[in-house]
């Protein structure tokens, strides 16, 4: 869509499908990207909670963005009160939320596997938390680290994992194997499905 040939991929049926599909719930989705005070957003919550009587979903992203009233704050300052905030959110009015985290530098290098210490000063959210689930490529979840980073990002198909780090509640672990498309912004789950010279079973 962005550079003009979603029309072109598939004789435009993809777009359609994905039109169609975004139809169903447009209505009920309300993006805010004009302020990333964390506060400011609380505030819409609550008022949009107050208007509706429903409870939203909330998915930041990504959380590192976010700014607090304190405009001298350190980026671990601004991360614990926005925790805080969500935490209360959260607590207030049963919300779920949905925060997505940026890798540390070191996590980002060639063949590192994920845990709970990559993300980016966030040390307080992978405590208060209820789940935690990281994504990276498959080869290197696997041990297989065979390609760069580079190469990866500019494979037209990617296998991709998630995986479960943390769950407050139930089995804390597992994973789901998936191919990401990046010119249509889609991800699979993978059943035995082969991707060029390598096959990812199912999990």
């Amino acid at each position: 869509i962005m550079d003009g040939n979603a029309r072109k991929l598939g004789n435009g049926e993809p777009l359609k499908r994905a039109l169609t599909q975004y139809k169903t719930y447009a209505d009920r989705l309300h993006i805010f990207d004009s302020s990333r005070n964390i506060n400011y957003i609380a505030a819409t919550v609550q008022k949009y909670i107050a208007k509706t009587g429903k409870k939203p979903i909330i998915v930041i992203d990504y959380i590192q963005l976010l700014k607090t009233d304190n405009s001298k704050a350190s980026a671990i300052d601004v991360i614990q009160e926005t925790i805080a905030v969500l935490s209360k959110l959260k607590s207030d009015y049963n919300l779920a939320i949905v925060a997505i985290v940026a890798f540390n530098r070191d996590s980002n290098k060639d063949g590192k596997k994920v845990n709970l210490d990559s993300g980016r000063d966030t040390s307080d959210l992978e405590y208060s938390a209820d789940t935690y689930i990281a994504l990276n490529f498959t080869e290197w979840e696997n041990d297989k680290p065979e390609h760069s980073r580079e190469e990866l990002m500019n494979l037209p198909e990617r296998a991709m994992t998630a995986k479960i780090l943390k769950k407050r509640m139930g089995n804390p672990y597992g994973k789901i194997d998936m191919i990401y498309r990046p010119h249509i912004n889609h991800f699979e789950e993978l059943e035995n499905k082969r991707i060029g010279d390598l096959t990812y079973m199912e999990s």
